[in-house]
């Protein structure tokens, strides 16, 4: 029992609100497109606010004593791909979303919210191309006139905003002479955040002993961490996650659907290492008393491979970059191109961050520069 965490926690909250409202006024809703961007005065004084120097465990420690308790608020750095022993402490304030702020759950899953913005864009006039790859950016006068898709179909338009990875997007889709400020010798140097092993399992009978958001962890918190990002190999003993939303929706199936996620390193993992990996999984949450493979109904294991195949991820990453160093936590690329003048980037891998809110509001941030730009 960690007494005196329990003592602290109000302090905790608020001083992660306070994290929180800092980086929401000063850092979230701005476009960065150079680094002039970064000299605002009021930048610089909140960017002082939210302890980039610290991190993120030592933030914790102040707080908290009991190893378990201090698991549970680490594990926010995996929700930005990172460490909670390398990334800075200014992340800790997913605490504020989640402990102040509360978990919401969209009824049919987020696939509705994804079904809600398609619905919107093409009542406003959107059309989306579905199964379309584009192959390259037509540039001319450092500007894009039109894309090429891998149907050899042309597209032209004003503006180009890329809603995929950072680094893939612009060292596939622009020639290196294009981008001098993105030489592919720069690009290569960033670190990749973390990926995912991923194993969907439908199973026929419901198991109510298992929570919407369910985590059972490792028995050491850091040899896990060492193993992810300087060992680049997946855990001996992983933590393992767990979202059953069956457990909130009922109307979801009759068994329960679980989606079972593993922290993994962005790197390629054979076939023979993925059935391997899945058969540990299973063993684990069998002896935590989670039994699955005698119910299994459907199964799907997705890992980093598979990531950055079929989402054309940087190296298979969850999150593109990661937040280790401080460059790559509060210098992220920039939400519109150095050399192309109607190039922009939205997404995980460039600011304001990773994650659903992040994303949105990185999309937020551009419409309204093109909004701007337009006099709209």
């Amino acid at each position: 029992m960690d007494s005196y965490g329990a003592k602290q926690y109000p302090s905790y909250l608020k001083a992660v609100e306070k994290l929180y409202k800092d980086a929401n006024t000063q850092f979230f809703y701005r476009t960065f497109q150079s680094f002039r961007d970064y000299l605002s005065p009021s930048l610089s004084k909140a960017f002082m606010k939210v302890k980039p120097f610290r991190r993120m465990n030592d933030f914790h420690e102040k707080y908290f004593k009991d190893p378990h308790v201090l698991m549970v608020f680490n594990r926010y750095a995996t929700y930005i791909g990172s460490s909670p022993y390398k990334s800075p402490a200014t992340f800790s304030l997913i605490g504020h979303l989640e402990m102040n702020d509360g978990v919401f759950y969209t009824k049919g899953g987020n696939t509705q919210i994804a079904q809600s913005f398609l619905k919107v864009f093409k009542e406003l006039g959107g059309c989306i191309k579905f199964n379309t790859v584009v192959k390259k950016m037509m540039v001319k006068d450092k500007r894009v006139l039109g894309v090429q898709t891998d149907k050899g179909e042309v597209i032209y338009g004003d503006e180009v905003i890329i809603n995929g990875d950072f680094i893939t997007s612009t060292k596939h889709l622009l020639n290196e002479s294009e981008r001098p400020s993105y030489k592919d010798s720069k690009l290569d140097q960033y670190d990749p955040s973390i990926s995912a092993f991923v194993i969907l399992a439908g199973v026929r009978e419901f198991n109510p002993n298992v929570h919407h958001h369910h985590v059972y962890f490792t028995s050491d918190y850091k040899k896990e961490f060492y193993q992810l990002f300087e060992e680049n190999t997946l855990p001996d003993d992983p933590t393992i996650y767990i979202s059953h939303s069956a457990k909130t929706d009922r109307e979801r199936t009759k068994g329960s659907n679980f989606f079972i996620l593993v922290n993994s390193p962005a790197t390629h993992i054979s076939e023979e290492e993925k059935l391997l990996y899945k058969e540990k999984v299973y063993d684990k949450l069998e002896r935590m008393g989670v039994s699955i493979r005698p119910y299994l109904e459907y199964e799907k294991v997705i890992t980093a491979s598979s990531i950055q195949k079929d989402y054309f991820a940087y190296k298979g990453s969850l999150y593109g970059i990661s937040s280790h160093r401080m460059k790559d936590s509060f210098l992220r690329p920039y939400n519109r191109n150095q050399d192309i003048d109607n190039i922009y980037y939205v997404g995980g891998t460039t600011h304001p961050g990773g994650g659903s809110p992040m994303v949105t509001i990185s999309g937020v941030n551009v419409a309204k520069e093109i909004i701007k730009k337009y006099k709209l």
